[in-house]
């Protein structure tokens, strides 16, 4: 198994989908930027942190009506 595939199985695992959805475009431009592997990895765990703030009722919860 190719290692990206391994980091996106343990994203989904994890449950951490705003890191797997932007895992692409971040190590990219981290890339590009010449960005060290720790500020990739911020940029990924701030992506992570948003997209879990974007859910009011918290992952895996059902709101109630």
């Amino acid at each position: 198994m190719v290692l990206r595939d391994r980091l996106m199985e343990a994203m989904e695992t994890l449950g951490l989908y705003g890191m797997k959805a932007t895992f692409d475009e971040i190590l990219a431009a981290g890339i590009k930027s010449r960005a060290t592997p720790e500020k990739i990895l911020c940029d990924l765990l701030e992506t992570e942190m948003a997209e879990r703030k974007a859910i009011p009722y918290g992952p895996g919860k059902v709101p109630r009506r």
